[in-house]
């Protein structure tokens, strides 16, 4: 399950942010949301559609939904793009939707800006629907300049049976420079090297006067002023200050 919100960019739906690796809910888990849901309905009439429907409602989003599971991808639309924002198995579930949508047709068009390069955010690549229906256009931004060769040994023979060239969209590689704005269609973009291991960069993403900032992953270890200036500018009058990755 996703969770969404609404800005001045259009939207932004979850797909997926736990890190490491993805976590299912258990089936004791599931039995403690339906036993709860129970006991918190005595003296509902059950007959009652209607009623059932309004206290489904009102259930907390913890007994109603199942929350995390997947891992980072986080789906923005902003200027009329789609920009998806890494590539974890979460990027499974938003490629079954968008399947049932002008990709299924192969007339999709989306921008995918990765992090870094840690199997917890692109390991849905593989299971990504859209990417193997010819006409579609899949762009792939990042400073890394060995991104494409990171994604490609990804699908290997020996680690997955589907190789990467198998794909039938139309996909490119964008290397976008650091600490720098880049225009990508209608928004602008600007990555930051975060502290973690494996070089990971943060999005700074703007469009008509409104911004958000994914971080992927980082952490803050120097506190002094001339080690956290960069990021203090980088945060600052951001709409949505922070999206953390896993």
């Amino acid at each position: 399950m996703f969770t969404s919100y609404q800005s001045g960019v259009e939207s932004i739906k979850f797909w997926g942010a736990r890190g490491s690796i993805p976590t299912p809910i258990s089936p004791m888990a599931i039995e403690d949301k339906i036993r709860q849901a129970l006991q918190d309905a005595v003296g509902l009439d059950l007959s009652n559609e209607a009623a059932i429907e309004r206290y489904l409602q009102q259930l907390p989003i913890t007994v109603r939904h199942t929350i995390g599971g997947n891992t980072t991808c986080i789906e923005v639309r902003a200027g009329g793009q789609l920009l998806i924002l890494d590539a974890g198995t979460g990027l499974r579930a938003l490629g079954n939707e968008l399947i049932k949508t002008e990709f299924g047709q192969g007339q999709g068009e989306a921008d995918i800006f990765i992090s870094h390069t840690h199997w917890d955010h692109i390991q849905g690549l593989p299971f990504f629907t859209p990417r193997y229906v010819p006409g579609n256009r899949l762009t792939f931004h990042s400073p890394h300049a060995d991104l494409e060769d990171a994604l490609v040994g990804q699908q290997a023979a020996v680690y997955f049976p589907v190789s990467f060239s198998s794909s039938s969209a139309d996909i490119q590689f964008h290397s976008i420079p650091t600490q720098a704005w880049t225009q990508v269609g209608n928004v602008r973009v600007y990555p930051l090297r975060m502290s973690h291991p494996g070089a990971s960069y943060g999005y700074r993403i703007e469009h008509n006067g409104q911004s958000l900032i994914y971080t992927g992953d980082s952490e803050y270890k120097r506190t002094s002023p001339d080690s956290t200036q960069d990021y203090v500018d980088f945060f600052q009058g951001a709409n949505l200050p922070a999206i953390p990755g896993g």
